[in-house]
Parts: structure tokens; C-alpha cells; sequence
């Protein structure tokens, strides 16, 4: 559990988003604290760092976002060179182990497959619905929590 490394994208598992309007996911803080139960969580966004910050703040306390082992923002995105949008990015994962080497495991939650097609599919769930990552976090870090 402790070598587990649970990244989550902001827009689209926590928060959803209707136009210009954003609101919190039913269940998302309490996905966020089972998350915690089962590994160490860290957020994965191509956002900007003071856009996660603010969204971040919707669902999490100020406590429970300094709990957050990791968060990688816009730095830590390529462009996507198949992209429609200049701002299309893609995600990777094999830096992690660089920085992290005690991480064995690292499960990326997210909910757009353009920005995680390249990424092994052991490593990626990709959905909305947060009891479904659910069963597939207990799948994939084989773990009974």
C-alpha cells in the first residue's frame, strides 16, 4: 500500500464541468479519502498550478491538500502532436519512477483517453464514475480495502 502511488485528474474525477460552470462530483471528497486508506494520492492535471490550487480547494481542506503526496501540473505534459487544440496535452508516466524510486505501483485515474492513449493500460483508469475506479484501483493494486 505505502509503494502505491494513486494519481487523480482534477477536472472530470473530482470536479465536473458544464460550460463555464464547475461543480464538485457527488462523492468525490469521500473517493479522495478512500483513496488515501489505499495508497499515497497525488494529483495529475493539465492545468495550471494555480487552477488545481482553486479547484482543488472545492473539494479538499487546506490540510488535506498539503496530504497530497504529489502534484504534477501543465510542467508535466507534452503537446499533443495529433492534438485538435493548441492547448491538447498528453500525459506520461515513466518519469515518476525517477523521481519516486520507492514507488513500485502508479495508477493514473482520468477521464479523457487522448491524454493517457500512449500510457501502459495497467496503469490508466479511465472512467467518471467513481465507484467504478473504485473496483478497478482494488483490481489494479490488488489490494482488499
Amino acid at each position: 500500500m505505502e509503494n502505491n502511488l494513486i494519481l487523480l485528474d482534477v477536472d472530470g474525477i473530482l470536479i465536473s464541468k458544464d460550460g463555464s460552470k464547475c461543480s464538485v462530483r457527488n462523492g468525490a471528497k469521500d473517493f479522495v479519502m478512500y483513496c488515501f486508506t489505499i495508497g499515497k494520492v497525488g494529483i495529475y492535471s493539465s492545468m495550471y498550478m494555480k487552477n488545481i490550487t482553486k479547484k482543488l480547494g472545492m473539494v479538499l481542506t487546506k490540510d488535506e491538500i498539503n496530504s497530497l503526496f504529489c502534484i504534477f501540473d501543465r510542467s508535466y505534459t507534452y503537446k499533443d502532436p495529433e492534438g485538435v487544440n493548441d492547448w491538447d496535452t498528453l500525459k506520461d508516466l515513466k518519469f515518476i519512477s525517477d523521481m519516486y524510486p520507492s514507488i513500485e505501483r502508479v495508477v493514473l485515474c482520468d477521464d479523457t483517453y487522448s491524454k493517457v492513449r500512449y500510457i501502459d493500460k495497467d496503469s490508466v483508469i479511465i472512467s467518471t464514475d467513481l465507484e467504478e475506479i473504485k473496483k478497478q484501483l482494488i483490481k489494479k493494486l490488488n489490494t482488499e480495502s
